[in-house]
C-alpha cells in the first residue's frame, strides 16, 4: 500500500505539499481534504501554476491519500486541468479513491481526466511551495545535466545501447608482486531507474486494459503518449488518426501509421478492445470473429488508398510521410484462446496480408524489448 502523504504544513516558504519525479513528469501529492475551508485549494493552485512557469509541462495529482473533495475541490481539479492545458501542459490524476471516482462519474468529468494507476510511494519525494519550486526543478537539472553514460553489450543475439553507472573506482593489480602494476578500474553496472520507469508503464498499460471502463480511445490516447509499445526496435515514429481525405466518399483515418527505421514508407496498425472476442466456430471450425474480419475489411481500404498516386502525395505533402502496399496489424483482444500453435496459424493465413496481434503478445514484448 502507497504511504498516505502528510497533510500541508508550513515551512519557511508556507504551507506546503510532496512531490516527485517521474521520468520527465511531476507528481503532486494532494492533501487528505481538498476543500475550500481548509485552505488546500489555493495551495494547489498556487503550486500548479508555479510548476508551469518553471516549465514543467506533465502534471499528476497523486489522489492516494486524499480522501474527501468538496464541489469547490472538484472545481479547482477542473480548473487545474484547463489551466495545463491551455498553457501546452496535461493534468492528470493517480490512483483517486473509490469516493473520488464515483463523485467524478456522478458529476460526469470522469472522462475529463487522464487516470494513472501507479504507486509513488517509494519515489524521493520534495517538499513544493507555492513561493518555492525550486528543489524539485534543481532535482530535474541534476538528473538532466551532463552526458549520460552508455555502454554495448550483447543480450539474446543482439547488440543493445543501455544505460550504465561506476558504482565505485577500484585498484587491481595485473602483476604477481600486489605493490606493482595497480591500475585504476571503473566496472559498470546497469542503471535501475530506467528500468523501473519502464515497469510502471506496463503496469499502468496492463491496469488500462483491465479496466471494465476501457475504451478504445483511452487505448489510443495510452499509445500515443507511450509510443514505444509499438515502435518497439523496428519503427523510428508513428503518425496518429492521418486523415486519408477521399473527396466524396469520405476521409478514412487509421489509428496509427508506423514508420521503419531508415525507410520512407509506413505500415498501418489498428486498435480495436481488448475485451472483443478474437475466435469463433467449433473445435474442427476455428475462424476468426466478426470483429477481426471487420477490422481486416478496413485495414485492406487503407492499403488500396495508398495505390493511388495522387493519394499517396496529398498525404505526404500534409503530413510529411506516405504509404505504399504497407503491412497491415490490428491489435484486438487479450488472447488466442487456441493452445494449439498450428491451427492458430491456419486460422491466420485464412486473413492473408493482416497480422492479427492481442494485448498479450503486445505486453510480452513489451516486457522483452522495453525491461531489456
Amino acid at each position: 500500500m502507497p504511504s498516505e502523504p502528510p497533510a500541508a504544513k508550513p515551512n519557511d516558504h508556507g504551507p506546503i505539499l510532496r512531490a516527485c519525479r517521474d521520468a520527465g513528469r511531476i507528481v503532486v501529492f494532494a492533501p487528505a481534504r481538498l476543500t475550500l475551508a481548509s485552505g488546500s485549494l489555493a495551495l494547489l493552485r498556487g503550486i500548479i501554476r508555479g510548476l508551469r512557469q518553471r516549465g514543467m509541462a506533465d502534471i499528476i495529482l497523486d489522489l492516494s491519500g486524499c480522501v474527501y473533495v468538496d464541489s469547490a475541490g472538484i472545481g479547482e481539479l477542473v480548473s487545474a486541468f484547463t489551466f495545463c492545458s491551455n498553457s501546452g501542459g496535461s493534468f492528470s490524476l493517480n490512483r483517486a479513491q473509490k469516493k473520488i471516482h464515483d463523485l467524478l462519474q456522478i458529476t460526469k468529468l470522469y472522462t475529463v481526466f487522464n487516470h494513472f494507476n501507479i504507486d509513488y510511494s517509494r519515489h524521493p519525494l520534495f517538499e513544493l511551495s507555492p513561493q518555492d519550486t525550486s528543489a524539485l526543478v534543481a532535482a530535474r537539472d541534476t538528473a538532466t545535466a551532463g552526458p549520460t553514460s552508455l555502454f554495448l553489450t550483447v543480450r539474446e543475439g543482439r547488440i543493445q545501447l543501455l544505460p550504465g553507472r561506476i558504482p565505485g573506482l577500484y585498484r587491481i593489480s595485473v602483476g604477481a608482486d600486489p605493490h606493482q602494476g595497480l591500475i585504476l578500474a571503473a566496472p559498470y553496472i546497469i542503471a535501475d531507474i530506467t528500468r523501473t520507469y519502464l515497469h510502471e508503464e506496463i503496469e499502468e498499460f496492463e491496469y488500462l486494459l483491465n479496466s471494465s471502463s476501457c475504451t478504445e480511445a483511452a487505448i489510443q490516447q495510452f499509445l500515443e503518449s507511450h509510443p514505444k509499445f509499438l515502435l518497439g526496435q523496428e519503427y523510428e515514429r508513428l503518425y496518429p488518426h492521418v486523415i486519408l481525405e477521399r473527396g466524396d466518399e469520405g476521409p478514412l483515418i487509421p489509428d496509427f501509421l508506423l514508420q521503419p527505421f531508415g525507410k520512407r514508407f509506413c505500415d498501418v496498425l489498428d486498435i480495436k478492445l481488448p475485451t472483443a472476442q478474437l475466435v469463433v466456430g467449433g473445435r474442427n471450425r476455428k475462424r476468426f470473429s466478426a470483429a477481426v474480419a471487420e477490422a481486416s475489411a478496413q485495414l485492406r481500404q487503407y492499403r488500396d488508398f495508398f495505390e493511388d498516386p495522387h493519394r499517396r502525395d496529398s498525404v505526404l505533402q500534409r503530413y510529411g510521410v506516405t504509404a505504399y502496399r504497407p503491412r497491415l496489424a490490428v491489435v484486438v483482444g487479450k488472447k488466442a484462446e487456441i493452445d494449439d500453435d498450428i491451427l492458430y496459424k491456419q486460422i491466420q493465413d485464412g486473413i492473408s496480408g493482416v497480422e492479427v496481434i492481442t494485448y498479450e503478445d503486445l505486453l510480452t514484448r513489451a516486457k522483452k524489448f522495453l525491461l531489456l
